[in-house]
């Protein structure tokens, strides 16, 4: 996202948790950039404030199983899940 709109962010601090993320822009240490399904539940104490980009940003993402005759069916389940709110999110949001 930010090689796509030429931004150069001067990284001083990284973590892929949510949870420290937040409590790092709690303290003071900047901004982060995370999705808002992981970020929505973390924001609620008003601690940290959630903002929309402009213009919104686009991050695909992706699910690979085995074929259904070799996935366990708590897979399958999870699998038929994500696919199904993908698909509702991706109405609303369009």
């Amino acid at each position: 996202m930010f090689r796509r709109n030429n931004i150069q962010p001067n990284i001083r601090f990284e973590t892929e948790d949510t949870y420290a993320s937040h409590r790092m822009v709690e303290a003071g240490l900047g901004v982060s950039l995370s999705n808002y399904i992981e970020s929505k539940e973390r924001s609620e104490d008003k601690s940290v404030r959630l903002m929309e980009l402009d213009p919104p940003q686009i991050v695909e993402i992706g699910i690979a199983t085995p074929s259904d005759a070799l996935i366990s069916p708590a897979a399958k389940k999870f699998r038929d899940f994500a696919m199904k709110y993908i698909n509702e999110i991706t109405e609303v949001t369009e």
